[in-house]
């Protein structure tokens, strides 16, 4: 990742949202400023898919998947 180039950055806790986590990260991903931006997932072990989930989003948009970290805790 650019630091240099980094203007915000966006940190979202993740525990048991895999209802929501498509819409969240499908509204990052729309955002015009993606360049500017770095999205630090923060997933506190959570028991669902949501990080499955987030990591098959990357997958499918390479272009942006130097800007998002995800952080797994183990408890």
């Amino acid at each position: 990742m650019a630091s240099n180039t980094i203007k915000l950055s966006f940190i979202a806790p993740l525990y048991n949202v895999e209802l929501y986590i498509t819409r969240f990260m499908n509204s990052y991903l729309q955002q015009t400023l993606l360049t500017e931006t770095e999205l630090i997932i923060v997933d506190d072990a959570s028991p669902d898919n949501s990080v499955e989930i987030i990591k098959s989003i990357i997958k499918e948009n390479p272009q942006a998947a130097e800007n998002i970290s995800i952080i797994q805790h183990e408890t």
